[in-house]
């Protein structure tokens, strides 16, 4: 037996289910999926950001 929750394991065979989004366990894996995704863009955030508003600003 492997400790742990086998998320990736559920969904890929089709067990998670509506209520399954509402555990601790799915909200910190998305959670944790979120921070290894975001966190790196944050010195990045306020260029990126300023570029997009700049264009759609442009574009009205």
């Amino acid at each position: 037996h492997k400790p742990g929750p086998s998320l990736r394991h559920e969904l890929a065979h089709g067990k998670i289910t509506t209520g399954h989004c509402f555990h601790d366990d799915v909200i910190y894996a998305c959670w944790w999926m979120y921070r290894m995704v975001a966190t790196p863009l944050l010195k990045h955030w306020n260029e990126i950001v300023e570029h997009s508003l700049a264009r759609s600003e442009g574009s009205t």
